[in-house]
């Protein structure tokens, strides 16, 4: 049905191209045409828009956040602007409230949404959560990040928590409960693997 209206657009736009004349179209035919084309600026319109959401990741989204009191500027820090953490759902957010809670202390954000080809350049997994904006890696200024982790794991929303050897921040999201310690990525070498 939908080939159906779209190939009578077209159509329709090819009569008005040739200049033919309209006396001849119905006044429904006219009609469904505006519609149609309506409802593709429409769906251009909504494309867009979900695309600069996700492209510009400095630009400020309004969401609904947990409560009035809590907005994203007074649960984190991010390293610099670059950092994408407008997409943030409220289970993360959550998390970050949590930490900052327990440590008294907002956490800094080195890591939040990755596109496809950053995560890729940056060495992260295929199918990183990352990539859904469900993941963040975090430190807090004077607690080590084995004491962080061990926190993070306590968490009831928390899914992945993930310690690097050779970089400060924890690695955090709210994919299936797993845990990973890995060592320097020149090394490549998993140190442990845990599951709860």
């Amino acid at each position: 049905m939908q080939n159906y209206k779209f190939i009578k657009l077209w159509a329709i736009l090819l009569l008005i191209a040739t200049n033919y004349p309209f006396q001849s179209l119905s006044k429904p035919l006219i009609a469904e045409s505006l519609e149609i084309q309506a409802a593709i600026k429409k769906k251009k319109a909504v494309k867009l828009k979900s695309k600069n959401i996700i492209n510009n990741e400095n630009r400020k989204i309004t969401k609904p956040f947990l409560n009035d009191n809590i907005t994203p500027t007074n649960i984190y820090q991010v390293t610099h602007s670059g950092v994408g953490t407008s997409c943030f759902p409220k289970k993360l957010l959550a998390i970050l409230q949590s930490v900052k809670n327990k440590y008294d202390t907002k956490p800094i954000i080195s890591s939040g949404f990755r596109s496809k080809i950053y995560n890729k350049r940056v060495g992260g997994a295929k199918h990183s959560y990352h990539i859904k904006c469900q993941a963040a890696d975090i430190e807090i200024p004077g607690v080590s990040k084995y004491e962080l982790g061990k926190y993070l794991k306590t968490l009831p929303n928390v899914g992945g928590v993930g310690i690097y050897e050779c970089s400060k921040p924890v690695h955090v999201d709210i994919g299936p409960r797993r845990n990973w310690h890995w060592g320097c990525p020149r090394r490549l070498k998993k140190i442990k693997v845990a599951a709860d």
